[in-house]
């Protein structure tokens, strides 16, 4: 297994651009997962490739790519209604025709709550691995966390980590985690709870900026969920129990690594 931390994000991109109901393409400009998946099976003989987005906004193009290929399974547990960007994935009409029969789209009433996550991951995890495929691939978005600047979820790190360990127990395969969505907030422990916050930076600032300690969170939990499937510890063991002798925390190490 491995984790991949790439920016900008790319599920919202479909065949042609952005998907035909969506307004944009969001901060996506290549398909990683998509792309990563095609690879696999047309190049490297993987022949039953599942892509699960957990991601706050659904994987739209994702799904646009890859419905109707019975080489995949696609599945996506995000926020649907009140406007919610990109306005897919919701659930389908009386009369109208749902989606491709290798996908299954979960939408959730924002803000996303824990139970109701939790519930659409296992019901994801279970048809995994009815679909037993030979590489799992993760849209691993945080962006539902209860800080995020998106506002659509109230998830902590805790729901991601066993999000990541149950879509993990579910395979007996290779798995890739991509990084999508997930920004955070400005949020400084040392400032003085009083005193007034600093002007809004904007979107793209704080996106930029490296101190958004929910996100860090998020993807710490995931990856040491990533580093405790490897090693065979219990889901949630202490970091000394994955591997002794490691110096700092998984996101630690990651950063140093200079991707």
């Amino acid at each position: 297994a491995c984790v991949c931390l790439v920016r900008p994000p790319g599920h919202h991109v479909a065949r042609d651009g952005r998907t035909k109901i969506a307004p944009s393409q969001g901060f996506c400009l290549l398909n990683t997962v998509a792309i990563a998946g095609l690879e696999a099976v047309e190049a490297l003989g993987a022949t039953r490739v599942a892509v699960v987005d957990f991601d706050i906004h659904h994987g739209n193009g994702t799904e646009d790519i890859l419905a109707g290929d019975e080489r995949f399974f696609f599945a996506s547990a995000h926020a649907f209604g009140g406007g919610t960007y990109p306005g897919t994935g919701g659930p389908t009409k009386k009369g109208a025709p749902g989606p491709a029969a290798n996908v299954l789209n979960l939408p959730l009433k924002p803000p996303v709550r824990p139970a109701a996550f939790r519930s659409a991951i296992d019901k994801i995890a279970a048809r995994l691995a009815a679909f037993g495929p030979d590489l799992l691939l993760l849209s691993a978005g945080f962006d539902g966390h209860r800080d995020d600047l998106a506002d659509l979820g109230k998830l902590v790190a805790a729901d991601y980590a066993r999000c990541t360990a149950t879509l993990l127990e579910a395979v007996n395969c290779p798995a890739v985690s991509v990084l999508e969505g997930g920004y955070g907030r400005w949020c400084d422990p040392k400032r003085d709870a009083k005193a007034p916050p600093d002007p809004a930076p904007g979107l793209a600032a704080a996106i930029d900026d490296q101190r958004l300690t929910s996100f860090d969170e998020c993807l710490a939990a995931h990856i040491g969920a990533v580093v405790d499937h490897v090693a065979g510890a219990e889901p949630g063991a202490a970091p000394e129990a994955r591997e002794r002798g490691a110096p700092g925390s998984e996101l630690d190490v990651a950063r140093r690594l200079e991707v």
